[in-house]
């Protein structure tokens, strides 16, 4: 199995490669039939919070980021990259 201290090691004894992340989508969400955000608070916390609880307590929410959730979900997948000269 190819762990994260391989490949660190790997690109120590070999400083033409670099570690490359690429987010992938790993499926959808799914739909309940009304949109989930993202509520930030000030202390950087994240919660998701449907619309409608958004809409019935506006005064919880005042001051907030409020975000759309994205529709899908992401894997980070690390390969190795070699840096051309």
């Amino acid at each position: 199995m190819i762990t994260n201290e391989l490949l660190l090691d790997f690109i120590e004894k070999h400083p033409k490669y670099k570690l490359v992340g690429e987010l992938m989508p790993t499926g959808k969400t799914i739909n309940k039939g009304e949109n989930i955000y993202l509520v930030v608070s000030k202390d950087n916390q994240v919660e998701e919070v449907l619309e409608k609880e958004i809409m019935n307590h506006p005064q919880k929410y005042l001051k907030k980021q409020i975000w759309l959730k994205p529709p899908f979900h992401y894997e980070l997948v690390v390969s190795l990259k070699r840096i051309k000269d």
